[in-house]
This record gives structure tokens, sequence and C-alpha cells, in this order.
């Protein structure tokens, strides 16, 4: 199991996703318009990250499109059992 840069547990992150989920939240962190794309890439890289899942549902949320915003409502499937603090 992978950790971010503050330690945390990352479930069914790998290493690569790990790196791109550390880049999503800097641009997220710096108002990048590419973090959307930055994002995406976290599942492509791992489909069944928690945390990448978690990123793209706060994404949706904090946009105004209401189809997004409906898409972060509805829960993801395709994670698998998460760590107990990941929960």
């Amino acid at each position: 199991m992978t950790a971010d840069r503050h330690g945390q547990r990352m479930s069914h992150t790998g290493a690569d996703a790990l790196l791109r989920y550390e880049q999503a939240v800097d641009d997220l962190l710096f108002f990048r318009p590419r973090v959307l794309d930055t994002a995406k890439s976290v599942l492509a890289a791992s489909p069944r990250s928690v945390m990448g899942h978690v990123f793209l549902a706060y994404l949706g949320v904090l946009g105004t499109e209401e189809r997004d915003a409906a898409a972060a409502r509805r829960p993801s499937s395709g994670t698998g059992p998460a760590s107990t603090r990941t929960r």
C-alpha cells in the first residue's frame, strides 16, 4: 500500500497513480486548469484508487455544472475494500 506525502495510506493506489494524485492536489491548490485531467489520470493508472474516486467526486461538488454534481453524489463501486482509515 502506498502513502501520500503526509504519510496517509492510499488504498488500491499504485506508485504511478500516487504521483498523479499528488500532482492533482497541487493543481487544485494552485488553480491550474488541468486539475480535472490530472485527477482522471489517477484512475487511469489505478482504477480502484479510493482517494482517486474521492478526489474526482470532490471536484464534481466544487463545480457549477449540475451533471457533475449529480455524478459526484453517486457512490463508486469500483474501488473494492478500503483501509479502515480511508473509510
